[in-house]
C-alpha cells in the first residue's frame, strides 16, 4: 500500500498529488481493475494471444515502413480531399 508523510508544512493538495502519484506507480489501482470482475483462463489467454498478435504486426509495420514524421503525416491529412455528399 502507498503511504505518504508530511515533511513540515505541506499543503493536503500537495500530499494528494504525491499520494496519487505514489498509488499509480505501485500500479494498484491497474490491479483493482483487472480484478474487478471475474476472467475466465481462456478469456485470460486469448486477449493475451490476441495482444501479442497486434504487437507483432505494429512491430513488422514500423519496421518495413518506417514510422512517418509528424509533418509527413499532417501532409496527408491536408491532402485528402472532403467527402461528397
Amino acid at each position: 500500500m502507498a503511504s505518504v508523510y508530511n515533511h513540515g508544512n505541506d499543503s493536503i493538495d500537495k500530499m494528494y498529488r504525491i499520494f496519487r502519484k505514489a498509488v499509480e506507480k505501485s500500479g494498484l489501482f491497474a490491479d483493482l481493475r483487472r480484478k474487478e470482475f471475474y476472467e475466465k483462463p481462456s478469456v485470460r489467454l486469448r486477449k493475451k494471444h490476441l495482444s501479442a498478435i497486434k504487437r507483432l504486426q505494429k512491430d513488422k509495420l514500423e519496421e518495413t515502413e518506417g514510422r512517418p514524421e509528424r509533418e509527413e503525416r499532417k501532409d496527408r491529412k491536408e491532402r485528402k480531399e472532403p467527402r461528397a455528399g
